[in-house]
């Protein structure tokens, strides 16, 4: 029991003890935090110190490098200086400073480095430029001086020519005075020669108006006689030219003989005198005596040529029943006529084209149908002039080889066209040259009759190609009665060759 009272007292104690330990411990490490953290403080605040001295430090260095640099003192470059200019622009303590230096820098010539614009150089750099001003004042002294003395000279030598000229003046007015004292003498003389002349004139324009009212009289009726002879040798030129050309109006051959109801001729023209396949022939009345001025039976086209014969097939003239009941009247008989304006034994026929070439009184232009159409049938194209458009190139031209001259129309509205007088003068020419050369002139209506033969054109073909339709059913008041002879077709055999 003594035992166990004396460990908890032990215990107690030992407690008591710690309890006071730990205390003062407590207390110990608080009064040494304490003191820490005041430490800390005032470490802080000597940093923020240095901190301040450091930046304040570094400012007056750059401004005493700035200073420096305005002095001229230290190497710097271009950009370091505009820096350290930008940078101090607004400090409180250089601001002035910087705004008095930049006046000062003005100083300096506009081509001088940044670099050599301080305030060391800034003495010389004034001191040179005065010497040089004073130079360039020395100069433009002495320029001054040379240009008085030359504008003296000057006004001397322009007031010496002056005087001259005044003098020369002076001397001109007496001149003049003189000239005009002798001018109007010498024009009082001239008026009184200019009277004189004036009624030697009126006498010679009266004789002059005299003989020239005699002239114009005689003239008038030397003109009249002129356009009579001239007329009287056209007729005469005309009549001489169909007399002395057989070719106009005289056929180039006869019909042998007709087959197949008159649809197939045979003539006696052959490869001997120059007759080809496709030559379109007019067929002729054997008692017509006007070969230029008769009304063609039929047409025919040559469709085969040997040695001394032809054989064609016929068309009629007119795509017309009328015209149809016409033929058959008076059909195709041995011993008729044909004629070709286009052919000629021997030779080809030569052509010359004016104006435009409208067929059926068309509103169009059928010049290229009327070469073709020539061409095939034997002739030549020599000359064209035409209204509108161009001609064909390397025409030879009329010579007295061309035959015809074929008048289109709109030949009256040359004049109205731009150029039209121009044109009328050539036209002139044209015909002009036709006429020496011995062309006869013929319509285009008039060729289109002798050589349009084909289906497309006015007429239509007989035989094997007739429709029923082309004759109509006609009821006359009394039978037709023949005109002439009958055929040959009926009393011989269509099975002979001629």
């Amino acid at each position: 029991m003594a035992v166990r009272d004396r460990n908890l007292f032990v215990w107690q104690a030992y407690v008591i003890a710690s309890s006071i330990v730990s205390l003062m411990l407590l207390v110990g490490m608080f009064f040494l935090w304490r003191s820490y953290s005041d430490t800390s403080v005032q470490l802080t605040a000597e940093k923020q110190k240095l901190s301040n001295a450091q930046s304040e430090f570094t400012t007056v260095n750059g401004q005493l490098d700035r200073v420096l640099s305005m002095l001229g003192y230290g190497e710097w470059t271009q950009e370091d200086l505009q820096g350290m200019a930008e940078k101090f622009k607004e400090d409180a303590k250089l601001k002035d400073v910087e705004r008095e230096f930049a006046k000062l820098l003005s100083l300096f010539p506009a081509n001088t480095p940044l670099k050599d614009k301080n305030l060391i150089k800034l003495p010389q750099n004034l001191i040179d430029t005065i010497r040089k001003r004073n130079e360039e004042v020395a100069e433009a002294r002495t320029r001054t001086t040379a240009l008085q003395e030359q504008m003296t000279k000057e006004i001397n030598d322009h007031r010496a020519a002056r005087e001259t000229a005044e003098k020369a003046q002076q001397q001109a007015e007496a001149d003049l005075a003189a000239t005009k004292t002798a001018a109007e003498a010498k024009i009082q003389e001239i008026n009184r020669e200019t009277d004189q002349l004036r009624k030697k004139y009126d006498e010679y324009k009266a004789n002059y108006d005299k003989k020239l009212a005699a002239l114009a009289g005689e003239n008038k009726r030397l003109e009249e006689e002129s356009r009579g002879q001239s007329e009287a040798i056209a007729k005469q030129t005309k009549a001489i030219q169909e007399f002395m050309n057989p070719d106009y109006a005289a056929p180039q051959g006869k019909v042998t003989d007709v087959r197949d109801g008159g649809t197939l001729v045979w003539i006696n023209l052959g490869k001997a005198d120059g007759l080809t396949r496709g030559v379109p022939f007019s067929i002729l009345d054997a008692k017509e005596p006007h070969t230029t001025k008769a009304v063609p039976k039929a047409r025919m086209i040559i469709e085969e040529v040997a040695d001394n014969y032809a054989r064609g097939r016929v068309f009629i003239a007119e795509a017309n029943a009328e015209a149809r009941t016409r033929y058959y009247r008076n059909m195709v008989k041995s011993g008729d006529l044909v004629y070709s304006p286009s052919w000629r034994s021997g030779r080809k026929v030569g052509f010359a084209l004016y104006g435009k070439m409208g067929i059926n009184d068309s509103y169009s232009d059928d010049v290229e149908q009327i070469r073709q159409l020539i061409r095939s049938a034997g002739g030549t194209i020599d000359d064209e002039f035409p209204v509108r458009g161009d001609t064909q190139a390397n025409l030879p031209g009329i010579t007295h080889n061309t035959s015809y001259l074929i008048i289109g129309s709109d030949v009256s509205q040359i004049v109205d066209q731009p150029g039209g007088q121009e044109k009328a003068q050539e036209y002139a020419k044209f015909i002009e040259k036709a006429r020496q050369n011995g062309v006869m002139t013929m319509s285009i209506d008039k060729l289109m009759g002798l050589l349009k033969v084909d289906e497309s054109s006015r007429g239509v073909p007989l035989g094997e190609r007739t429709r029923g339709q082309d004759f109509k059913v006609r009821s006359p008041s009394r039978p037709p009665q023949s005109t002439g002879s009958v055929s040959e077709i009926y009393s011989k055999s269509n099975t002979q060759k001629p």
